[in-house]
């Protein structure tokens, strides 16, 4: 895995303003009018292409924005089915690129993307639903917490016996167990 910053550069109102203000891998411009829209970045494989992410609900499939003391985190990873095909995470102003041999290896992310004391085990177990598996922004957003966050510690808790994860297309879905 790859870690690299994102550079915001510019907060513009449509994406003919972006043209020409991407030059290096990670930079980014967010197109708003009323709310955040897109958030376009220069695709962090170094391909040279701009990688467009739909941040409007409204417009179809859109990623959770979120900005917390002045740092990007999307929810969730993105994964490009074309062009280079680079898979990747934004959390923290930090864009951490997945080599295609290593794929989705939990042990690799959790470290880096952990923020010490941003949720505890004990909090995120009491937010999970005895009964119903739930995803991790439903989770998340009951603790006012990143996603990103939560699914680290439900992991662990899974691995420690006191959760369980659903299988197969229910996986990132979590319960208390």
């Amino acid at each position: 895995m790859r870690e690299l910053r994102l550079k915001l550069k510019r907060k513009v109102s449509s994406r003919n303003d972006v043209v020409g203000l991407l030059r290096s891998p990670g930079d980014a411009a967010r197109i708003e009018r009323g709310r955040p829209r897109v958030l376009v970045i220069k695709c962090p494989s170094g391909c040279g292409e701009e990688v467009a992410i739909n941040l409007d609900r409204q417009a179809g499939k859109a990623w959770r924005f979120y900005q917390r003391r002045g740092a990007i985190t999307l929810f969730p990873s993105v994964w490009r089915d074309t062009g280079c095909e680079c898979h990747f995470i934004v959390a923290r102003n930090k864009i951490y690129v997945f080599e295609f041999e290593q794929d989705n290896d939990q042990e690799q992310i959790e470290e880096p993307l952990l923020e010490i004391g941003t949720v505890d085990e004990n909090s995120v177990l009491s937010a999970l639903s005895p009964t119903v598996l739930e995803s991790i922004d439903v989770i998340a957003d009951r603790l006012v917490a990143l996603p990103w966050d939560v699914l680290i510690m439900c992991r662990r808790l899974v691995n420690s016996g006191k959760a369980i994860e659903g299988v197969g297309l229910r996986r990132g879905l979590f319960r208390r167990r």
